[in-house]
């Protein structure tokens, strides 16, 4: 699987999704997911834990929600044979205080084989759990302990523990948790492991502040998870302020773009943040920041519910509202049932629109409420035009196309609907947007005739 392979990923989380019931109800999933036009399935952490899913006791245990690996792996096969690539979402930079060596540390102390598996041992400190000694926690809680990716012994049960997540599962690749403090020489040499067993095996890291270059460039990951962009998407919306994700979208994948053919992965909302239907002062923008998610540069994810407008939101004790026991069936109790046939319709325009697969844009109209952009090959070519508008009300919106690219008589045609047409002047043309709503234009190659 390679990150052009990758057209849009469904992200499930299933220590939350599937509740009680049995872990063969993940395939109920299937049909969900293919409806919505996604190829690649993200799935959260699913070894043994002691609560969460990120504080790990057993890299070779399925938890025992999830029943076993032999089971586990037989649901996944489906997956594979309905046409997705799997990824597992990988926690490599902490386990838990469950974590036999770390039991074992806390029982021997210094006499411990693995007290150099752990960042920051201090024998003589302690921690709010009295331990006798300290140690790094991730982030600050102690009940995820640090691990000493410097340490040759660690670094081999971790890689070892990686290769059978491929023979036993035959994943195509991971999520790399809290990758944006992990060792960049543990990643690089996490990624020629992989290479090495799969050439085309994608490894997408986690880093929520920072320049994603450090994991690009330095740790030769595939791909990042975008949160600028993300806190873009909301924010804009929230406080009506177009000029912020557009700025973004300039520094990103502008003519100049720090990020440019990176192929970051784009979301509205996971399983560490409020779903968006939550985070929006306004749900109708949900249907123009679809637009937005599935035309800027990048790969596109939804998180399991958020195509109904699923709400949950994120509490300073808990993230289980942004977990819910949910099946299928139940969308359809979701606040906006209708929003999965126009995320699906996007997914269609977005895997037969050429223009979308490019990785620069040009800002051409930026305003509080309305935003208009062009997606530009590598030569800076116009393929098209996506616009969105924030505003309750319709609005015409003046675009001025750049003056090479420009094309008087030329015929364009909203893919999202047809019937509606424009025929450029010798400078550009008018847009009509509907409220909280959107347009993607694309050229016609009989433009002359219907102009």
């Amino acid at each position: 699987m390679t990150t052009q392979t990758i057209k849009t990923v469904y992200h499930l989380f299933p220590l939350g999704a599937i509740g009680n019931r049995e872990v063969e109800s993940l395939e109920e999933w299937i049909p969900q997911a293919l409806r919505l036009g996604c190829n690649t399935l993200l799935l959260g952490p699913v070894w043994d834990c002691s609560a969460h899913g990120y504080d790990i006791r057993d890299y070779d245990k399925i938890h025992p929600n999830l029943g076993n690996k032999q089971r586990l792996a037989a649901v996944l096969a489906k997956w594979k044979r309905a046409g997705f690539g799997i990824l597992f979402d990988a926690v490599l930079n902490h386990c838990g205080r469950n974590f036999p060596p770390f039991v074992d540390l806390c029982k021997h102390k210094e006499q411990s084989m693995y007290k150099d598996w752990f960042k920051e041992i201090d024998f003589n400190g302690n921690t709010p759990c009295q331990d006798g000694f300290s140690y790094m926690a991730w982030n600050g809680c102690y009940d995820l302990v640090t691990f000493n990716h410097a340490n040759p012994e660690l670094r081999a049960y971790l890689f070892n523990a990686v290769r059978l997540w491929i023979e036993d599962f035959d994943i195509d690749g991971l999520r790399l948790d809290a990758a944006d403090v992990i060792d960049t020489s543990f990643l690089a040499e996490l990624a020629s492991f992989c290479k090495n067993k799969r050439p085309e095996f994608w490894l997408m890291g986690e880093m929520v502040h920072g320049d994603y270059r450090k994991l690009l460039q330095n740790a030769r990951l595939d791909s990042v998870t975008n949160y600028e962009m993300h806190k873009g998407f909301w924010s804009s919306c929230n406080d009506g302020n177009l000029f912020e994700i557009a700025w973004s979208m300039e520094r990103q994948f502008g003519k100049q773009g720090v990020y440019r053919g990176s192929n970051l992965l784009q979301f509205l909302d996971n399983h560490d943040v409020m779903r968006i239907g939550s985070q929006l002062s306004n749900r109708a923008h949900l249907w123009p920041l679809h637009i937005l998610l599935f035309t800027v540069p990048g790969i596109p994810a939804i998180y399991y519910g958020s195509e109904v407008g699923w709400l949950g939101e994120k509490t300073r004790d808990s993230d289980q509202a942004l977990r819910p026991a949910l099946i299928p069936a139940n969308l359809a109790e979701g606040p906006y049932p209708e929003l999965q046939e126009f995320i699906a319709k996007l997914a269609r325009i977005r895997e037969r629109t050429s223009f979308l697969t490019s990785d620069c844009v040009n800002n051409l109209k930026v305003c509080a409420q309305q935003f208009a952009f062009a997606r530009e090959d590598s030569a800076g070519n116009l393929g098209g035009i996506v616009a969105i508008n924030l505003a309750a009300e319709k609005v015409m919106l003046p675009i001025v196309i750049p003056r090479e690219q420009r094309h008087p008589g030329r015929h364009w045609v909203d893919l999202l609907d047809p019937s509606e047409s424009y025929c450029e002047g010798d400078d550009g043309f008018c847009i009509r947007m509907n409220p909280c709503f959107g347009c993607i234009l694309a050229p016609s190659a009989s433009s002359e005739q219907l102009c």
